[in-house]
């Protein structure tokens, strides 16, 4: 359970980053290079993690360890991505 939170942790802090520094008008793309960086990080942690606690045969846990780390990758980028826009958005 550990490492799933390791590997979600970057779409919260994320969402609460990019929340916070709207307001002071920063750039928000130099937060968001930032942000991929540490998915990415830590999705290779969390993914690895759960691969390697789960099953005992090496190709195994790299067969699960990738999927879920391109998972949770992709989790947090989508609610990256999401939130930059929605904040950078125009007229709101």
């Amino acid at each position: 359970m550990g490492f799933l939170a390791i590997g979600i942790a970057p779409a919260l802090v994320c969402l609460l980053l990019i929340y916070t520094t709207h307001f002071k008008r920063s750039s928000v793309d130099a937060l968001l290079v930032k942000f991929f960086i540490a998915d990415t990080a830590c999705a290779l942690i969390s993914g690895i993690g759960i691969g390697f606690t789960s099953v005992r045969q090496w190709w195994l846990r790299l067969l699960i360890a990738l999927p879920v780390a391109a998972g949770l990758w992709l989790i947090n980028a989508l609610v990256g991505l999401f939130a930059g826009c929605v904040l950078t958005t125009p007229g709101r």
